[in-house]
């Protein structure tokens, strides 16, 4: 009858902690995937621009349209939704909030403040 020898529980251990850690090598791997991606995300979202300025044109066949800042600066940009501009006039003292590559998530009119007289 054969002897077969028995297995050494050293052995047992020195797989199960090569199995262990193995796993959590690959769950780190994973979760490193997971964040770079929302990185990406958080990156995108912060790359919006707000600009205040007077409304120097806009094209809606086009999708463009052009801000002149205070400081006299042109900023171009572009739209996929005419409806975001519709209602805007040339020369509308606006606010726009544009994604990192120029595209127009939104604007809104910004008044004039008015200044009052100082108190006699």
């Amino acid at each position: 009858m054969p002897h077969s020898k028995p297995v050494s529980t050293r052995h047992r251990s020195d797989e199960s902690l090569f199995l262990g850690l193995s796993f959590l090598l690959m769950a780190c791997l994973c979760f490193t995937t997971v964040e770079l991606r929302a990185g990406e995300s958080a990156t995108t979202v912060s790359e919006t621009k707000t600009i205040s300025g007077t409304l120097a044109s806009v094209d809606p066949e086009q999708g463009k349209a052009t801000l002149r800042t205070d400081l006299g600066q042109s900023i171009f940009f572009t739209f996929s939704k005419p409806l975001l501009v519709e209602q805007f006039r040339i020369g509308d003292r606006v606010t726009v909030q544009l994604k990192g590559n120029g595209e127009l998530i939104k604007m809104i009119e910004t008044p004039v403040p008015e200044l009052r007289s100082p108190a006699p």
